[in-house]
């Protein structure tokens, strides 16, 4: 497997940018164990999505790049499937969804790599990660003669550390996750005075999100629970949600919740432009149930019946308004 021409690497915020010394995209397992056995003696790092902020990829020595490991399978007894390191959690979640299956926690954004998010404890909706559904890996390593090898993770304190490992124990080749009967979601936007008030509330909506708005200093809580009739019945199901409720199917290949309900006329996306020229005017028609990541609000909105500041969502603070 030769290194990949040397182009700059960055993430998705902008706020990690490096050069590495060479750049892999390995094709299979056999061609990761090579890699590893030609930098025995040096530094390798993983990318995935690169969707985080921390600096865990940022190498000048080697870098892997999983993208062609991306082989799904869905296991037999239906609870479980094993997703290649570099799979994207929505491919995992566009496969899934014709056999009636999901995973048992998504986030808002679907975009990761399935490792890179195991690796990293990346959270989901409700209390548990993805890496608490996690049931074996196989992970490209080091024996004790420095041989690289490939070794099955599925039990123990090795399982639990591999869970976050954040690249510590070796580069993850495959993830086998359990996986739940799709089903679907009530949900309703809440006010909440505190902190306390919402955590009060878990037992009520296990798979609660919340946001702290700045200057309103109040919580807005997603209050989600598992609709109590779970029949795919179209109308009929809809018809037993109390009125100012949403429903929704839990385990679409995008996210399958909304972020806040907002009017996002005026707003911004970055162009990738430095200085004044940073933001491209782009206007969306109406209010929208999802907020990417991406989208800045710059103008006052309204919250069940509440003013929202302008606020910024995931965005590097170099760069915020």
């Amino acid at each position: 497997m030769q290194p990949r021409g040397i182009s700059q690497v960055r993430n998705f915020g902008g706020n990690i940018r490096f050069r590495p010394r060479k750049r892999y995209l390995p094709k299979d397992e056999d061609d990761v164990l090579r890699i590893l056995d030609e930098h025995r003696t040096g530094t390798v790092r993983v990318i995935g999505a690169g969707h985080s902020w921390n600096g865990g990829i940022e190498t000048s020595d080697a870098l892997l790049d999983l993208r062609h490991l991306r082989r799904i399978r869905v296991h037999s007894d239906r609870r479980r499937v094993s997703v290649g390191g570099g799979c994207r959690i929505a491919e995992v979640l566009a496969h899934l969804a014709p056999c009636g299956l999901t995973l048992p926690s998504i986030g808002l954004i679907a975009r990761q790599s399935v490792a890179g998010a195991v690796a990293t404890g990346t959270h989901g909706s409700g209390r548990h990660s993805m890496s608490h559904y996690v049931e074996s890996m196989r992970i490209a390593c080091y024996d004790a003669d420095g041989e690289a090898e490939v070794r099955t993770v599925d039990s123990g304190q090795t399982l639990r550390a591999a869970r976050c490992s954040v690249g510590a124990l070796g580069v993850v080749v495959e993830v086998t996750l359990k996986c739940v009967p799709q089903y679907y979601v009530c949900e309703r936007c809440v006010w909440r005075p505190d902190l306390d008030a919402v955590l009060d509330n878990e037992s009520v909506a296990p798979l609660q999100q919340f946001y702290l708005m700045p200057r309103t200093w109040a919580y807005l809580e997603h209050e989600r629970s598992v609709a109590s009739d779970n029949r795919p019945s179209g109308g009929s199901l809809e018809a037993r949600i109390p009125a100012g409720n949403r429903l929704k199917s839990y385990g679409a290949a995008r996210s399958a919740f909304p972020a806040v309900e907002l009017d996002l006329a005026g707003t911004t996306r970055e162009s990738g432009k430095n200085g004044p020229e940073w933001r491209e005017p782009r206007a969306l028609a109406g209010p929208t149930s999802e907020l990417p990541h991406d989208w800045i609000g710059i103008g006052c909105s309204t919250i069940l019946g509440r003013p929202a500041s302008p606020t910024t969502y995931y965005c590097p603070c170099g760069k915020s308004a």
